[in-house]
């Protein structure tokens, strides 16, 4: 069959695809969202010194432990309970589903959330399992569940705390009863913060928990892209050719990119287990610096309808934004010699403590990000590493191939 003749046939088959299946033709996806955070907050501060005698934190922080982490009775510490008495009543719940709703719209307007009421989520939460009988009355195509297993303020920097969550989730597609993704995530919102504000003033976490709720958010959407997931569902109802397959794209799209990112004396290798992520750091300073390489696509289904560097500058700044970055910061960058071609700026976090260096290169299509991450004192750590810094960009090589 050529190829004019394979095009057509795939785009008959997804038309026929949901009367094949015995699934009506819809013009919006509803998804049941069934949330429920954590019955305690904690608050987990800890000096630098009290991480020498732990051994430190890993390049990741706290995020491993944010899982499954949900605190006992019983080992509720004396901060926790003043940190809890501080927020009071506090609607996480009502966070989680407007975060959810804006965030998977964002993604692809053929979804929408629709909160089921206390009763009917109760029930679908209290089984390990759903009911799908119960799921299908809500008269969604899907079931997504989420269960907080910690919230609150832990140090990912010496001396400093952060608002964080960590969630478990599973997703269901309600025509089949079939689970199609369970997984976790947990983020940090980008602010740290001073202990005694944190622990005293509760607008300072009320205010932050939104952004980790918002990573918290992405991150899960990401995972259902990675498997195609969310393309997959849209197919069933004939909706497949406006929802992108981001993972079947990322996988063609990694051919077409290699790079290899100079690790200095001193610094090792951050582990990622995808192509489009790397990053090292030294290892006398790891928790409060690094060098993270990111690479983009110049596609519209990752919402980067751009062409040129400074084009997708402009639109990272706006994702930036949202995460609580101070964009009116940012300023060009000229601490390093940089390669022909390269854009170069730096951003500080909204509470100025941290500060992100930006050097951005495109090249067919490819975005090669190579971000320099201070946590805090940005001009004492820039000054300790700019020669390894400057070795990281002089003798890494990055390349993208048009096809």
């Amino acid at each position: 069959m050529n190829a004019p003749a394979r095009v057509f046939r795939m785009a008959l088959a997804a038309a026929l695809l949901p009367a094949a299946c015995g699934l009506a033709r819809v013009d919006t996806i509803l998804v049941a969202t069934v949330v429920q955070p954590c019955a305690e907050l904690t608050f987990d501060y800890s000096t630098a010194e009290q991480l020498k005698h732990l051994g430190g934190l890993n390049r990741l922080g706290l995020v491993p432990g944010l899982i499954g982490s949900g605190v006992k009775k019983g080992l509720v510490s004396d901060d926790s309970r003043a940190f809890s008495a501080t927020i009071g009543q506090f609607d996480r719940k009502a966070v989680y589903d407007s975060v959810l709703a804006a965030e998977l719209v964002r993604f692809s307007p053929c979804f929408r959330v629709v909160v089921l009421q206390a009763g009917a989520a109760q029930a679908l939460l209290d089984e390990r399992r759903p009911d799908m009988d119960a799921a299908r009355k809500t008269g969604c195509q899907c079931l997504l569940r989420v269960r907080e297993t910690r919230a609150g303020m832990v140090t990912q920097v010496p001396d400093k705390v952060q608002a964080c969550s960590g969630v478990s989730f599973d997703f269901y597609d309600c025509a089949s009863g079939k689970r199609l993704l369970d997984g976790e995530a947990a983020r940090f919102a980008a602010h740290t913060r001073d202990k005694e504000p944190a622990l005293t003033q509760r607008a300072t976490f009320v205010g932050d928990y939104q952004f980790a709720v918002r990573a918290v958010a992405t991150a899960l959407i990401g995972q259902l892209n990675q498997k195609d997931i969310l393309h997959t569902v849209a197919a069933q109802y004939g909706l497949g050719d406006k929802v992108p397959a981001i993972g079947t794209l990322l996988k063609q799209y990694e051919r077409r990119f290699s790079y290899s990112l100079e690790s200095p004396r001193g610094w090792t290798d951050l582990k990622y287990t995808s192509k489009y992520n790397a990053g090292v750091f030294p290892k006398k300073d790891g928790n409060v610096v690094s060098v993270v390489l990111s690479v983009d696509l110049l596609l519209d289904a990752f919402g980067n309808n751009v062409s040129t560097v400074e084009e997708y500058q402009r639109v990272w700044l706006e994702r930036v934004a949202a995460a609580g970055f101070a964009v009116e910061t940012t300023a060009p960058f000229t601490g390093l010699t940089l390669p022909a071609g390269w854009l170069g700026f730096s951003i500080a976090t909204k509470d100025r403590q941290g500060r992100l260096v930006e050097l951005m290169h495109v090249s067919n299509a490819v975005v090669f990000d190579l971000e320099l991450v201070f946590v805090k004192q940005y001009d004492e750590y820039f000054a300790k590493y700019r020669e390894d810094m400057q070795s990281i960009v002089a003798n890494s090589a990055f390349e993208a191939s048009a096809d």
